[in-house]
C-alpha cells in the first residue's frame, strides 16, 4: 500500500496556494462602482473590504497591488470576516504583499477554519501533515480533513481518504478509504478516480469488480492521468472488465507513455509483438488529443488604460480529439468607457490594421506558426466588430483553434506548448470617413494558456498530402 502513501503529498503541496475568492463571491460588490466600494470598504464595511483586497490582488478593476491586498485583507479579518481571514493567510504563505511567515499564515486560516471555511479547514490540515507553521501531527491534520470532507470539500475528502489507506493519522481502513475515495472521485478528482479504480481492481475495501475499476480509470484517464491511462490500456489488453482490444490497449498505453510512465512504454512494448501491422497502424491513426491544461498563474499584461485580456478556458482540464476551444476576455478594469477597434483575430503571421495576434511557444521559447479558423488562404482570421466596453464591464471572444492546422510548416510534435494574445489598440483608417468615436490605443498581453500535446494526428499527414 506504499503506492497510494505518494498521493497525499501530491495534493499537500497547496498548502498554500489557496487561490482568493473571486469576484462573484460577492455579486453586491461586483456590481457596483468601485469608487463606491472603496467609499464602503474605507467606511469599514467587511465584505467591501475583502472584495477590495480581491480587485486588489487580481488587478481587476484597480492597478494590481499586492501589498494593498493584504491591507485590505487584514482590515477584514480583523473584524472576522473568513475569506478574508483565509487570504490573508494564503499571503503570508507564499509571501505575497507581505514576508512569508509561516507561523502566521498558520494563526488566520486557523481563525477562517474555525468559523467553518471549508478550504481553510483542508489547508490547516495539510499544515499539521507536513509540519509547516505548526508542530508535525497526523491525528490533528485527519481531524481537519475530516470537517472539510463533511462539507463535501473534495480536496478533505481525498486527503482524507490517503490518511485512512496509509494509517497515518487514523487507524488503517480500506472501507473507510475507499468511501471517502468514492465521493472526492464523483466530484471530478482524478487521483481519487485512479485510486478508487485501483481498489476495485484489487478488491481494496471494496468487492473485486474488475468492470468498476475499468469506469474510474477511465474517467481519471479522460482527464489526463497518466497512471489511469496506464492501467485502462491494460485491462484492454488483458480483457479483465472490457472486451479485449489491442488498438485501444495501444491508444491509451501511448497516452501514459507520452507522459514518461515507463510500465506504460514496457507495455507497448510487449502488446505491440501481438499485434498485427493493419492493428498497428489502426491504432496510430486515432485522433490525436489535445489536454488543456490550465492558464498559467502569470498576471495579464497591464497598463494605466486599465484595459485587461486573459485567456479563459471553459473546463479546468479538457480532452477533446480534434481542436480546443477558450475565450479572449477583454476587460475594462478603468472609471471610463473604452472602444475596441474591430478587426480579426490574428495566428502568427502578417499584422494588419485590426490588433488582436495569437501566439504559438513550444516549452524551450521556439514561436511556432499558428493558424485559427479554417485554414486555407483567409486561414488564422477570426472577425469581430468594434466593441463598447463600459467601465468595469467585460467581452468575450470564443475561440476554437483545431489542432491539425497549427502550423504552416512542420506540425506538433507531442510536448507541451503555450498560448499568448496580444491585443493593440490603434485607430480605425475609417474612423474620419464614418465620424465613428476614438478608439482606445495602446498594447496589451494576455496571461498564457498551456496546451499539451498527447500524440500525433493523422490529419495532419492528410492536410500536407493535400497540400
Amino acid at each position: 500500500m506504499k503506492f497510494f502513501a505518494s498521493s497525499i503529498a501530491l495534493l499537500a503541496i497547496t498548502c498554500f496556494v489557496s487561490p482568493c475568492l473571486s469576484d462573484d463571491t460577492i455579486p453586491g460588490w461586483a456590481l457596483s462602482s468601485i469608487d463606491d466600494v472603496k467609499k464602503a470598504a474605507d467606511g469599514g464595511n467587511a465584505d467591501a473590504q475583502t472584495y477590495m483586497g480581491q480587485c486588489c490582488f487580481h488587478g481587476r478593476r484597480v492597478v494590481k497591488d499586492l501589498s494593498a491586498a493584504v491591507f485590505w485583507f487584514r482590515k477584514a479579518a480583523e473584524q472576522g470576516d473568513a475569506k478574508a481571514q483565509r487570504n490573508l493567510g494564503s499571503c503570508y504563505g507564499k509571501g505575497q504583499g507581505v514576508e512569508k511567515d509561516l507561523a502566521e499564515a498558520v494563526k488566520w486560516i486557523r481563525k477562517a477554519a474555525e468559523q467553518g471555511d471549508a478550504t481553510a479547514q483542508c489547508d490547516l490540515g495539510i499544515c499539521y501533515f507536513l509540519g509547516e507553521g505548526v508542530t508535525e501531527n497526523a491525528a490533528e491534520a485527519v481531524k481537519w480533513y475530516r470537517k472539510a470532507a463533511g462539507q463535501e470539500y473534495a480536496a478533505g475528502q481525498f486527503n482524507l481518504a490517503c490518511c485512512y489507506t496509509d494509517g497515518k493519522g487514523v487507524e488503517k481502513d480500506l472501507a473507510e478509504a475507499a468511501k471517502w475515495y468514492r465521493k472526492a472521485a464523483e466530484q471530478g478528482v482524478a487521483r481519487a478516480q485512479y485510486n478508487l479504480g485501483m481498489f476495485h481492481e484489487y478488491g481494496y475495501g471494496v468487492a473485486q469488480d474488475y468492470e468498476e475499476a475499468v469506469k474510474w480509470y477511465r474517467k481519471a484517464a479522460e482527464q489526463g492521468n497518466a497512471r489511469a491511462e496506464n492501467s485502462l490500456g491494460s485491462c484492454y489488453a488483458r480483457g479483465q472488465g472490457v472486451a479485449r482490444d489491442l488498438v485501444e490497449a495501444y491508444k491509451w498505453l501511448s497516452l501514459a507513455a507520452t507522459q514518461g510512465d515507463q510500465t506504460a512504454r514496457q507495455g507497448l512494448a510487449e502488446i505491440e509483438r501481438k499485434m498485427t501491422p493493419d492493428q498497428i497502424a489502426e491504432a496510430q491513426r486515432l485522433p490525436a488529443s489535445l489536454s488543456l491544461i490550465s492558464p498559467v498563474e502569470e498576471p495579464p499584461g497591464q497598463n494605466e488604460s486599465g484595459l485587461e485580456l486573459t485567456l479563459e478556458t471553459f473546463e479546468s482540464v479538457v480532452e477533446v480529439s480534434e481542436d480546443i476551444a477558450f475565450a479572449i476576455c477583454f476587460h475594462n478594469n478603468s472609471t471610463n468607457n473604452l472602444l475596441l477597434n474591430g478587426g480579426a483575430l490574428l495566428g502568427n503571421g502578417t499584422q494588419i490594421w485590426s490588433s488582436l495576434e495569437a501566439e504559438l511557444k513550444s516549452e524551450s521559447g521556439q514561436r511556432i506558426p499558428m493558424t485559427l479558423g479554417l485554414g486555407g488562404p483567409m486561414s488564422g482570421q477570426i472577425y469581430f466588430l468594434g466593441v463598447p466596453l463600459r467601465a468595469g464591464s467585460s467581452y468575450k471572444l470564443p475561440v476554437r483553434v483545431y489542432d491539425h492546422l497549427f502550423g504552416s510548416g512542420a506540425r506538433l510534435k507531442p510536448g507541451k506548448y503555450e498560448i499568448r494574445c496580444v491585443y493593440r489598440g490603434r485607430q480605425s483608417p475609417y474612423r474620419d470617413s464614418t465620424q465613428m468615436p476614438a478608439c482606445w490605443e495602446g498594447k496589451v498581453q494576455s496571461n498564457i494558456l498551456r496546451v499539451k500535446v498527447l500524440r500525433p494526428n493523422l490529419l495532419f499527414r492528410l492536410w500536407d498530402f493535400l497540400r
